[in-house]
C-alpha cells in the first residue's frame, strides 16, 4: 500500500531534514511505502543528490517541483498548482492508498484530491494558518487567507483524519467544526513536534570536540551559558530575552548568551547596543544540523519567549524536543501550546514564566541559577514521549486506522 505525503517544506530545507525526512524513513523500515511530493527551493546540486540518494536507499520515491516565493502571492499560488498537477500525474500512474498532507497548503491539495479520486486523506493541521494570515497580512494577501478560512471548515470534516500538534488545538478545533457531534473526537490525533533523540544526544558529543568549540567561540568554562536555539522573527520575543539576560548578568556576571541562529544576526547585536548590554557577553553563532549538538552540549539553559497571540494555540516548538533530547532545560512564557501543562521543575527541570515584568524575570532568575546549581537534571529520560520513535509510533497507528 502506497501513502502519498505532501509537503511544501522542502527536504533540502532545516525543517524538513528533521521534520520530514526521517519520519518517512522510520515509517519505512515499517513496512510503508511512500510517494514523497515536494516544494524544493534553489539548492546545489550536491544537496539535491545527497537527499535523492538518501530517499532511494530507503525506498522512498520522490517528486519534487521547484518553489516559488516570487512575484508575490502569484509564486505560492503557482508552487501549488504544480504540487497539485504533480499530485495527479503521481494517482494516474500508479495506486495511492491514503495522501498525508502536512499542513494546510498541502491539505487544500488533499480535499480536492479526495473530491476527484475518493482517496483518504490526512489533514496535519499544524499551526493555524488561515487565522494567522487573518491577523497579520493586509489587502489582497489577506483576502486569500479569507479564502483558505472559508476553505478550512469543509477540509477538516472532510478528513479522515486530523493530526493537530497540542491538546489545546485540538480543542478548539473540536468546538469550532464538532460542537454538536464530540463522538467524532475519533477522527483526531495529538502528535507533538518530535525530534531524533539518536542524533540529538550529548553524550555522544566528543569531549575533545566540545572543549574546542568552547575555546574556538571564547567561553570560560566556568560561564553560565544561557542559549537560544533556532530561527528569529515577528513570533518571538527578542528584547524580553535580552531583559532577562540583563537580569541574569547582574545576579551572575560570569553568564554568556548564546544565540544559534541562522537568521536576524545584525538585528541581534543592535537589540543588545539599545539594552546596553557589550557585545563581549553574547554569542552570535550558525551551525550545521549535524553541528547542532556539539553547540548545544554547551548551554546550562534555554530561553524561548514567544509573542502570546491566539495562533500559538496550536503550537508544538521543534526546538523543545531537541533540547530536552540534548537535556538541556528551558524556560518558555506562558500561553504557547500546551507547554503550560508539558513544563514544570518536577517534569523536566524546566520553567514557565508567566509575565514578562522585571521583578518576575528576578524570582526567574533565581530559580534558574537554583536549578542548574542543585544540578540532577534529568530532563532528557522524562521526555521521551517527544522522540522520533514516539512520533513514528502515532502515526503509524493513525495510518493502520485508515488503511486497515
Amino acid at each position: 500500500m502506497t501513502i502519498l505525503y505532501i509537503t511544501q517544506n522542502g527536504i533540502t530545507t532545516p525543517i524538513g531534514r528533521s521534520q520530514v525526512l526521517p519520519y518517512l524513513i522510520k515509517l519505512s523500515l515499517k513496512g510503508y511505502e511512500f510517494h514523497l511530493l515536494s516544494s524544493e527551493p534553489d539548492c546545489d546540486e550536491e544537496n539535491l543528490k545527497e537527499m535523492s540518494d538518501l530517499l532511494s536507499i530507503n525506498n522512498i520515491r520522490w517528486t519534487a517541483v521547484k518553489y516559488k516565493n516570487k512575484p508575490p502571492i502569484v509564486g505560492p499560488l503557482l508552487t501549488q498548482y504544480l504540487l497539485y498537477r504533480s499530485a495527479k500525474s503521481i494517482i494516474n500512474s500508479r495506486i495511492i492508498n491514503l495522501i498525508h498532507c502536512r499542513s494546510f497548503p498541502p491539505a487544500v491539495i488533499g480535499y480536492l484530491l479526495k473530491r476527484r479520486y475518493s482517496i483518504k486523506y490526512i489533514f496535519d493541521f499544524r499551526d493555524f494558518y488561515a487565522d494567522w494570515g487573518l491577523q497579520f497580512t493586509y489587502g489582497i494577501k489577506k483576502l486569500l487567507y479569507y479564502i483558505f478560512k472559508r476553505l478550512e471548515g469543509p477540509m477538516i470534516l472532510n478528513a479522515d483524519k486530523v493530526v493537530c500538534l497540542t491538546k489545546k488545538g485540538q480543542e478548539i478545533l473540536l468546538n469550532w467544526y464538532y460542537s454538536s457531534n464530540m463522538f467524532e473526537r475519533r477522527k483526531f490525533s495529538v502528535i507533538p513536534c518530535c525530534s531524533d533523540f539518536e542524533h540529538y544526544n550529548v553524550c555522544n558529543v566528543d569531549i575533545n570536540l566540545k572543549t574546542s568549540i568552547r575555546k574556538r567561540v571564547d567561553i570560560p568554562d566556568n560561564f553560565f551559558v544561557l542559549l537560544y536555539l533556532g530561527t528569529l522573527g515577528s513570533d518571538y520575543l527578542l528584547d524580553e530575552m535580552l531583559v532577562f539576560f540583563k537580569v541574569l548578568l547582574n545576579k551572575n556576571p560570569n553568564s554568556i548568551f548564546v544565540f544559534l541562529s541562522n537568521n536576524m544576526h545584525n538585528e541581534i547585536l543592535k537589540n543588545c547596543i539599545k539594552h546596553e548590554l557589550k557585545i563581549s557577553d553574547i554569542r552570535v553563532l550558525n551551525a550545521t544540523w549535524d553541528e547542532v549538538p556539539a553547540y548545544l552540549s554547551l548551554a546550562n539553559f534555554s530561553i524561548i519567549f514567544y509573542r502570546p497571540y491566539f495562533t500559538q494555540a496550536g503550537r508544538s516548538p521543534i526546538k523543545i524536543s531537541e533540547l530536552f533530547a540534548c537535556n538541556i532545560p528551558v524556560i518558555v512564557n506562558s500561553g504557547i501550546g500546551d507547554l503550560d501543562d508539558l513544563i514544570s521543575e518536577e517534569k523536566n527541570s524546566s520553567l514557565v514564566i508567566p509575565d514578562f515584568e522585571v521583578g518576575t524575570m528576578s524570582k526567574y532568575v533565581d530559580r534558574m541559577l537554583d536549578i542548574n546549581a542543585k544540578g540532577n537534571i534529568n530532563t532528557r529520560n522524562s521526555s521521551h514521549y517527544l522522540s522520533l520513535q514516539a512520533g513514528c509510533e502515532a502515526y503509524s497507528n493513525v495510518y493502520q486506522q485508515l488503511l486497515n
